[in-house]
């Protein structure tokens, strides 16, 4: 799944959100609609392919339990491995958000630099003045 939602007026951050809830990107997409240019990823690999096709990223959000095209590994390892793989090169704003708060004291301690809850996700940009 690659996708670019440009909303329009200022410039705005762009902001990478690797989630494979499709209800869940579209939600957010319309949230964040004209605030900022969206690029999502619904696997490891597109993550990483969108991290390297888009170098003007500003902030990276990350799912707790993200698959990958090759089913045959754990989710979790993955998350935490694409984490610390992007946070080798990526100098900005990294927010784990999952459902479970242990998933995301350990995206923490691979890289991330805040954490929350997904239904807190505008919350947070919000107070980071993201949005």
């Amino acid at each position: 799944m690659f996708r670019v939602n440009k909303g329009g007026g200022d410039y705005m951050k762009k902001i990478l959100i690797v989630e494979d809830d499709e209800t869940l990107v579209k939600m957010w997409g319309r949230m964040f609609a004209g605030k900022l240019i969206i690029v999502t990823a619904g696997s490891i690999e597109d993550a990483h392919q969108m991290y390297k096709s888009h170098h003007d990223i500003s902030v990276i959000v990350v799912d707790g339990l993200v698959p990958a095209d090759n089913t045959s590994f754990n989710p979790d390892a993955l998350t935490l491995d694409l984490i610390k793989k992007l946070r080798e090169t990526f100098k900005g704003t990294m927010i784990a958000t999952s459902s479970y708060e242990n998933v995301r004291q350990q995206q923490m301690e691979s890289g991330c630099d805040y954490e929350c809850d997904k239904k807190q996700l505008k919350n947070m940009l919000k107070k980071l003045s993201i949005i």
